[in-house]
């Protein structure tokens, strides 16, 4: 998407749902799941927490932060949760907890990642951005590691960002 002069309009009714939820099934295109939905965990406002930070990025680099994508360009949750671990670290085990059969999909009863998909190290939140100097990409950085949590509970309010110093500078 390049930019251009005037107001920025998003929009995506698709699939839209009414009040705080919990809501369940798929919602998000592929690469823009939050993990409670990668992970078929009931889902609520926090996923648009979530598409905050995956908007911003995509508006910043002009690509999208995750592919989801095998080599032979098939979309895999597996892949899309690869480059999760990548990008955050691995899930707190008390959201793998919160569907146990879809978790064990993916890692052991330990946590531990079954590897069938490999964790690139080169994925990081920081060596994927490009486009900021050193400041600001710190400021954003620390940004999406606030928006970008796996755990639906701890990402902040829409309220809470206004104060972020990425939003406010």
């Amino acid at each position: 998407m390049k930019p251009v002069v005037g107001p920025l309009l998003l929009s995506d009714f698709g699939e839209t749902y009414l009040g705080p939820g919990p809501h369940a099934g798929d919602i998000m295109p592929i690469m823009y799941r939050a993990p409670e939905a990668l992970l078929h965990i009931q889902w609520s406002y926090a996923v648009d927490i979530w598409s905050v930070g995956l908007t911003a990025w995509d508006l910043l680099e002009g690509r999208t932060l995750f592919s989801a994508r095998k080599p032979d360009g098939s979309f895999s949750d597996g892949v899309h949760l690869a480059e999760l671990i990548a990008a955050l670290g691995p899930p707190p085990q008390r959201l793998l907890d919160r569907h146990q059969a879809r978790a064990l999909e993916y890692w052991d009863e330990q946590g531990n990642w079954s590897e069938f998909v490999p964790i690139s190290v080169e994925k990081t939140l920081e060596a994927a951005e490009t486009k900021l100097g050193e400041g600001k990409r710190t400021q954003f950085i620390d940004f999406l590691r606030r928006v970008l949590t796996w755990g639906p509970n701890d990402r902040p309010s829409a309220r809470e960002l206004l104060n972020n110093s990425w939003v406010d500078s």
